[in-house]
Formats: structure tokens, C-alpha cells, sequence
């Protein structure tokens, strides 16, 4: 998402968080563990889900940029497969691990991470395939691409 977009959901998050915090007026006392058992882990959720994504998002196109320099912007299917694994194996593993832990025992964290891994498998082997017939397309229209490229964060 941009920035924007997680800006606000940022600040959603911590409002819904503080009126999880607040006393449950008395017609709402039948809902409110329902209620707080739903908001108050947002936060940890919103967190965990935005670092893991940034970390795996940058391992994924920093791995991809690099396999473009060393085999000359050739051979995309191995280059997305192979970033992807990387970078959104982080990303899930990070994820799964830091909106589950404490709440579900290790091996079903495991479980549900190495499930989600496979679609995720699955699903860039089978969709590598158009994505390369779509970059051989943009590469007659712009053959040229970037060596050059500056990873540090900070700069």
C-alpha cells in the first residue's frame, strides 16, 4: 500500500485500539469481550504485518535487481520465481509468526505458514509464465535496463 493508505489505517488502528479501552456501556455488555477479543490484537497485527512486508517486499526486489545484473536481464522466470520465494517466504514466515504467536501452538503456526507458502509456490511458478511473455513485450519497447540501481534505504 502507499504510504498514505497505511498512515490512516495506522491511525485507525490506534483509535479502535483506545475504544477497545474504554468501558462497555451496559447494553453492549453481552458483546464486549467479543468485541475486544476482535480489536485489541489489531495493533500487534498492523505491526507485524507492516514490518514483515517492508522486509520481505525489499529482500524480494533487491534479490530480483541483483539476478537482473548477474544474468544480464535475461531468464525472468527464474529470476521472479526465485526473488519471490525468498522475499515472500520472509514475508509470510514473519507475518504468520508475529499475529499468531502466543495464540497458537508453534506447530500450527508452522502449519499454517508452509500452506500458505505452497498456494504462494504454486502460484508464481504458474503465473511466471505470462509474466515473462509480458516482459519480452515491454523489452522490444525498452531493451535498456538499469545496472545502476541503489539499495541503501537511507540514502
Amino acid at each position: 500500500f502507499p504510504v498514505t493508505i497505511r498512515v490512516c489505517i495506522f491511525i485507525f488502528v490506534i483509535i479502535l485500539y483506545f475504544f477497545s479501552k474504554l468501558p462497555t456501556p451496559l447494553v453492549f455488555q453481552n458483546h464486549a469481550k467479543t468485541f475486544n477479543d476482535t480489536i485489541s490484537p489489531l495493533f500487534r497485527i498492523f505491526s507485524c504485518n507492516s514490518i514483515a512486508f517492508m522486509v520481505g517486499q525489499y529482500i524480494n526486489i533487491y534479490i530480483f535487481s541483483k539476478l537482473q545484473f548477474l544474468l544480464r536481464g535475461r531468464w525472468f522466470i527464474i529470476r521472479s520465481v526465485f526473488s519471490t520465494f525468498l522475499g515472500d517466504t520472509l514475508t509470510f514466515a514473519l507475518s504468520l509468526v508475529g499475529d499468531f504467536s502466543g495464540l497458537l501452538s508453534e506447530h500450527t503456526i508452522f502449519v499454517l505458514v508452509v500452506d500458505e507458502l505452497l498456494i504462494m509456490y504454486a502460484m508464481a511458478i504458474l503465473l511466471a509464465f505470462p509474466g515473462s511473455i509480458i516482459v519480452s513485450f515491454f523489452k522490444k519497447t525498452e531493451p535498456d535496463f538499469n545496472m545502476s540501481v541503489n539499495f541503501n534505504p537511507f540514502k
